[in-house]
């Protein structure tokens, strides 16, 4: 498209070009790939041209162009950008925390105690808390941020309670996923949130499967898709079908088979 806007354009403004003009541009277009016309008296403006000759013109012009198009997509930062990145952060940014939101931290961590407290799981301590605190700054950091916001405090929450619900038995785990899932879901979508948890499920089988029989090398692991979608709804997530057939769901080693309605993953 571009060499179709260049092209067409200075053309069609130029029609007067002397000869040498556009042996001129012609020379320069051969560098970057396009093929030499064989007469460069041949070059006219595009809006002169049989229109079956332009279009086949501009599709050979256009293609010259588009290896420059792809190595001009969004690249992957490089280890030593990175390290430059963090480093810059850490010495020039330090976030301060009055613009944070306390009392969202101090709901969080008054329910979390009176969670476990019920559940008779981990204490939450308030070293919890400090973990928050110094998550919230670090995410800011992150961002070159001088103060911490909503955004910093939620990611900070999310982190944390993953940590400490993972440490819990199954039984409460997935009691307290489903209270704190409104933390728990910040900033992720719906594929993500469904590959968490079909992860829990096929790990929790797992296990029960490891002690049943012991010693065995290999673990044919299958979860129903009914059981599966149960689960996702419990997080507002009404159909389960698109992430069964996506490329995530299959990159991570998981079958959908479709007659028996089972996902299936091997070990």
């Amino acid at each position: 498209m571009l060499a179709r806007f260049v092209v067409g354009s200075h053309m069609r403004h130029h029609p007067n070009m002397t000869l040498e003009e556009r042996v001129a541009l012609n020379d320069q277009l051969a560098e970057r790939g396009v093929p030499r016309s064989g007469s460069y008296a041949d070059i006219q403006p595009l809006d002169q041209v049989d229109p079956s000759y332009r279009s086949t013109w501009l599709k050979r012009w256009t293609s010259a162009f588009r290896p420059q198009f792809r190595e001009q997509q969004p690249r992957s930062m490089e280890a030593e950008l990175l390290k430059k990145y963090i480093l810059y952060a850490k010495d020039r940014i330090h976030p301060k925390l009055n613009q944070m939101d306390q009392d969202k931290v101090a709901a969080a961590y008054a329910d979390l105690r009176r969670e476990s407290m019920v559940t008779g799981s981990l204490p939450i301590t308030v070293r919890h808390i400090e973990s928050v605190i110094r998550l919230s700054e670090a995410h800011a950091r992150l961002h070159l941020r001088e103060f911490v916001n909503d955004d910093d405090v939620n990611m900070a929450l999310r982190v944390m309670l993953e940590s400490f619900v993972s440490t819990q038995k199954f039984s409460v785990m997935k009691s307290m996923r489903q209270t704190f899932s409104r933390f728990l879901s910040y900033r992720r979508d719906n594929q993500e949130l469904l590959l968490f948890l079909l992860k829990q499920l096929v790990q929790d089988r797992l296990a029960f499967e490891r002690v049943r029989h012991a010693g065995s090398q290999e673990w044919r692991i299958e979860v129903t898709e009914r059981e599966f979608s149960e689960l996702a709804k419990q997080i507002n997530i009404s159909s389960v079908r698109a992430f069964l057939q996506s490329d995530l769901f299959k990159s991570h080693h998981f079958v959908y088979d479709a007659s028996r309605k089972v996902i299936v993953h091997t070990v």
